[in-house]
């Protein structure tokens, strides 16, 4: 029960942070936004029902979606436009190197066009960036899904059950 909740709020929550529009703010992620995901991560990893769990979890996409400045911002609107069409540019992670969802957007873009290589290798830098990254960690599960790599898939899914109890 406990993984069903964990893959349904970061696949719900993913996805409604993927498509919440974004609002105009020239913000930088600080030491504020890590010690929140830290108290998040603990609550989601305590979380009683799905509901709660969806909720805990449409914070933590909400956090990783903060852009460091305005450029950023608005190219990681177009990137959402962009990864909805199937094209992303490279401009977002030469940007912002250490922006963690401008890389995982784009591995998702790799993913849905087939390029398990790069996807796989735009995960590690998200992994590299955010270790509890649950969607990436899924999303690495799915593509060893796709190769038909059943234990490196599970794994993959273990460990995104494990960032949540990190």
């Amino acid at each position: 029960m406990r993984f069903l909740i964990i893959v349904t709020a970061c696949l719900l929550a993913g996805s409604l942070a993927i498509s919440a529009p974004t609002n105009a703010r020239n913000t930088t992620v600080t030491k504020v936004a890590a010690s929140s995901l830290d108290e998040l991560f603990k609550k989601l990893k305590n979380a009683s029902n799905r509901a709660e769990a969806n909720g805990i979890s449409a914070q933590i996409w909400k956090l990783w979606f903060l852009q460091p400045n305005g450029a950023v911002q608005h190219l990681m609107a177009r990137a959402q436009s962009a990864r909805r069409a199937g094209l992303l540019k490279e401009s977002i992670t030469e940007l912002a190197p250490d922006y963690v969802e401008g890389w995982n957007q784009r591995a998702t873009v790799n993913f849905m066009l087939g390029r398990n290589a790069e996807s796989v290798r735009d995960i590690q830098q998200v992994l590299r960036i955010e270790p509890r990254h649950y969607g990436a960690l899924a999303g690495l599960g799915l593509i060893h899904m796709r190769a038909k790599n059943w234990k490196s898939a599970i794994a993959s899914f273990e460990r995104a059950l494990g960032a949540v109890d990190s």
